[in-house]
């Protein structure tokens, strides 16, 4: 059913991504869920759309979305949405915005798309299937070493307790690796890692919309998955640290220096 359930969600993400660049611009009225943590009109209309769309295709498959609070929780199968992923990105309208949509059965992730409305790119993954960009094959890079890596990363929204490690993890990346980037959107950093255009991605403390597509689409595409000190990867915890393999024991050395240097500081 995998199959049949990723074609569900490219549609509902094509919808949702039609709502994002019909608003790109006017995103309209903005609330702040945390201290810089936004949220729009947008988002919600996306996600209305989406759930709509969801609820009506599969009926009795629960729904977790970042903007419902009531459709919050765990169920055997259940949709993981984020109707607009890089929100902060969209109100300033910047390219590098998605909508995610994975579907998970029996806690595990069958299949999940991310769109990229600007772009024009959708990233999709079945479980067993493989990864693609726009319908063609994608896999990791073949970079060996992280001294020659482009890593991204992400900050998170509320840094209480952790920002020594993430202080001291860009630290280590920007002696360790070629360059670090940051693009403000979890999900494209998962599928640009899937299809080569990042390296290595890392980040702390995420939500489980923001990286259950992506962290398929990455394993289908060839990646290597786990928490960023090598533990193995929890889609709850939100810790991610994605690679193409070559390179992730280098990438979870490096990052356990930062964190034995932010402990100690």
């Amino acid at each position: 059913m995998s199959l049949e359930h990723l074609e569900i969600a490219r549609i509902a993400a094509r919808e949702g991504g039609k709502i994002l660049l019909s608003k790109l611009g006017n995103a309209g009225k903005l609330d702040f869920k945390g201290k810089i943590n936004l949220v729009t009109d947008t988002d919600r209309e996306s996600e209305e759309v989406i759930l709509e769309f969801l609820s009506k295709n599969s009926p009795g498959v629960h729904i977790t979305s970042e903007e419902n609070e009531e459709s919050h929780g765990s169920a055997d199968e259940r949709w993981i949405v984020d109707p607009l992923d890089g929100t902060t990105n969209f109100t300033h309208s910047l390219p590098g915005f998605t909508v995610s949509i994975a579907y998970e059965n029996d806690g595990v992730i069958q299949s999940g798309v991310v769109y990229d409305p600007y772009n024009k790119e959708e990233f999709t993954a079945a479980i067993g299937n493989g990864a693609k960009l726009n319908d063609e094959p994608i896999t990791v890079s073949e970079v060996n070493k992280l001294k020659y890596a482009l890593v991204a990363t992400g900050f998170p929204y509320e840094s209480e307790g952790i920002l020594d490690i993430v202080v001291e993890s860009v630290r280590e990346m920007l002696t360790s690796a070629q360059g670090l980037r940051r693009l403000g959107t979890a999900s494209l950093d998962c599928c640009y890692t899937a299809m080569g255009r990042f390296d290595l991605y890392y980040e702390f403390t995420l939500e489980p919309w923001d990286i259950a597509a992506g962290s398929l689409i990455l394993q289908e595409a060839g990646g290597k998955i786990t928490s960023p000190f090598g533990d193995p990867f929890d889609l709850e915890t939100g810790n991610i640290l994605i690679s193409n393999g070559f390179i992730h024991e280098e990438a979870i050395e490096a990052i356990l220096r930062a964190k034995g240097r932010a402990e100690n500081s």
